[in-house]
């Protein structure tokens, strides 16, 4: 059984992370079980090869979420935590809510930018004492390539 694919939910526009257990179990970075959308107001999981789990953050949010038709509460506490299970066909509905973080994107100028720093900033450090010659001819070559490719 293989879970709901974030990525192919989010679409690029959100963030994927994964969940804080991914990093104790072996092989956990890489197991899609453990990806998870992270919001504003709670997170977005799989719980199933069907559904997705959303953790809602307070009884504000709470009450937004249950008021989407088909959303099925799978745990309440009293301090305003609930997690809803949902089919994908409601995602949008659910993220609206919940507010995933976005995945960042830079303007193709702001790359330029960074670009023309960073290999400003690894040219002083070639030309600095603090490699060996070599290791300054192969950064070199390296920085070459970089900013002649743009």
């Amino acid at each position: 059984m293989n879970p709901i694919d974030l990525k192919t939910l989010a679409a690029g526009r959100f963030r994927i992370a994964l969940d804080e257990a991914a990093l104790i179990e072996p092989g956990g970075k890489k197991d899609p079980w453990y990806q998870v959308i992270p919001c504003r107001y709670g997170q977005i999981y799989p719980d199933s090869d069907t559904l997705l789990s959303v953790h809602s953050k307070g009884s504000g949010i709470r009450r937004k979420l249950q008021a989407i038709e088909g959303l099925t509460v799978h745990n309440w506490s009293d301090d305003g935590e609930a997690i809803f299970l949902f089919a994908p066909g409601l995602f949008d509905q659910v993220v609206e809510i919940v507010k995933p973080k976005r995945k960042r994107k830079l303007s193709d100028s702001h790359k330029a930018k960074l670009i023309e720093a960073g290999s400003k900033a690894l040219k002083a450090y070639l030309n600095s004492s603090l490699i060996t010659p070599k290791q300054a001819k192969n950064g070199r070559e390296a920085v070459q390539a970089i900013v002649g490719a743009r």
